[in-house]
């Protein structure tokens, strides 16, 4: 185990030590690794490891925007941000040698994390004069927990001709997040005719979760002397909720209770998605390249159930591969490497619900 108070969330090398954290950390980790042999054929490794990282982030900045030579307006932001979160994750590998041709590797991983955000923001915008234009603070307290859980399996054979291979890979997942905020805003706008005060006071619920599972099927086949040909075909899907819910407060009490519509919505998106390729690597004494292609076809269904509409897509992608590796010497190495491929859009960016915890930057 290990603590500290710098700002970084471990000490140790890997899993433990996560990166840099912003402004001020404070951490407190440890772990436990667990490996056997249960037979000469099964190799099992085990980890657990927790972490409790309590941080604290304050930030100020100017801006000028420069629109003419004579023409300019001046933003001052500030922003603090405290946050306290727990991360637990837990880690297993299961090697199986089946036989001299066979294997079969498992490795199932779990975690999860929650916490707490606390946020105060604000800013003021001048114009080219000195004059306020306007000035806005916000605050925003944000709970939230998530579960995820991962598992994949690839099974290997070798063949008697060398080169000869067969492999499958399986994977399984499913995720969820729950959170809720409070979200305040209060904004003045200045101008000729006065000030006018807009203000927010809202609570959001947002559940999400996600269930993917997907297959892959590689198999390569020596060709001439240097050469080595691989096919293969994967398939994967995803299916993906998300359900936003948005209140006011009454106006007779402190109960957020009022539900809001245009900021309410249940979302349902369904991926699934296959491909299939070819390529083709030399292998020479100092270097080795491969050359490919494969095709994938997407198709992608969205339901809004709040206003009942439905998207149906289906998209067709070609992704050229080129890879080149050349040895130099036993320190120096060349590589480049060329892949196409697609990236499907994410919920949230599918949803029709802004975000308007800062109302002077809705997203």
């Amino acid at each position: 185990g290990s603590t500290n108070n710098v700002n970084a969330p471990g000490f140790a090398v890997g899993e433990v030590r996560g990166g840099q954290g912003q402004g001020l950390t404070r951490s407190w980790n440890g772990g436990a690794n667990y490996s056997d042999m249960f037979s000469k054929n099964l190799r099992v490794n085990a980890s657990y490891f927790v972490d409790k990282k309590e941080s604290e982030n304050e930030t100020v900045s100017g801006r000028q925007n420069i629109f003419r030579p004579d023409s300019s307006s001046f933003v001052n932001n500030f922003n603090n941000a405290l946050s306290d979160m727990v991360n637990h994750r837990a880690f297993m590998r299961m090697e199986y040698q089946i036989d001299s041709s066979h294997s079969l590797l498992v490795t199932p991983n779990f975690s999860y994390s929650n916490g707490n955000t606390v946020t105060e923001s604000g800013s003021t915008t001048l114009n080219n004069a000195k004059d306020t234009v306007n000035n806005s603070r916000n605050r925003s307290t944000t709970s939230s927990n998530a579960p995820t859980f991962n598992t994949q399996a690839l099974f290997r054979k070798k063949f008697d001709k060398k080169g000869r291979t067969l492999s499958a890979n399986f994977n399984f997942g499913f995720n969820k997040n729950e959170q809720e905020s409070i979200n305040q805003s209060f904004m003045n706008f200045h101008d000729a005719t006065g000030q006018r005060l807009d203000t927010i006071d809202q609570k959001v619920m947002q559940e999400s979760s996600s269930n993917r599972a997907g297959v892959k099927v590689s198999y390569t086949e020596p060709v001439f002397r240097d050469r080595y040909l691989e096919i293969d075909y994967g398939f994967n899907y995803n299916k993906s909720t998300n359900d936003r819910y948005t209140f006011d407060k009454s106006k007779t009490g402190d109960i957020y209770d009022q539900a809001v519509d245009s900021l309410t919505n249940l979302f349902r998106n369904v991926y699934s998605g296959h491909q299939a390729g070819i390529s083709l690597m030399t292998q020479k004494l100092r270097y080795n390249y491969t050359l490919g292609l494969s095709l994938q076809q997407n198709t992608l269904n969205s339901d809004n159930l709040s206003t009942g509409e439905n998207i149906h897509q289906q998209t067709w992608n070609f992704a050229p591969l080129a890879v080149l590796n050349y040895n130099f010497s036993s320190s120096k190495r060349l590589t480049f490497n060329y892949r196409g491929q697609t990236q499907q859009p994410t919920l949230e960016q599918l949803q029709p619900v802004p975000d308007i915890s800062n109302p002077l930057l809705i997203r």
